[in-house]
Formats: structure tokens, sequence, C-alpha cells
């Protein structure tokens, strides 16, 4: 796929640097950026999602007290 995006110049220049100094196009530059800022974005709802998850689930202590008693005789073993 082609497209044209505009930049200001001082990132284009960055870009025409940090592409020449990787060995790569700025097309590929520019490709492997948005597909790390869409990773990103994409693992920023995964952890929204799981965050809220567990928000909605009630408090279960008898839990949370057994995995903390758990990880404390992890530590002295």
């Amino acid at each position: 796929m082609k497209t044209a995006i505009s930049v200001p110049d001082s990132t284009f220049e960055r870009v025409e640097i940090a592409a020449k100094q990787l060995g790569v196009s700025r097309s590929e530059f520019f490709a492997r950026a948005a597909e790390r800022w869409l990773d990103t974005l994409d693992d920023d709802g995964t952890t929204a999602a799981i965050d809220a998850a567990i928000a909605d689930l009630p408090a279960d202590h008898a839990f949370t007290d057994a995995a903390a008693a758990a990880l404390a005789s992890d530590d002295r073993g």
C-alpha cells in the first residue's frame, strides 16, 4: 500500500538519520514505527480490559490471603 503523510521537518530529519543508521528505507522505518505503536495500543487496551474485569469481581479475601501466605513461604525457602 502506498500512502503520503505530512510530518514536521524536524521529524523528517530525525527519521532520515535513524533510517540510515538502521540501514532501512524511510518507508520501512515508518511501517515498523506504526506497527510498534499499534502493538502498544493493543497492549494498553488489553491491560485496561483485564483491569476492568478484575475490578468487577467481588473481593475474595480467602484467595488473596492464601496467595500472600504462599508467596511468604516461598520467600523463606
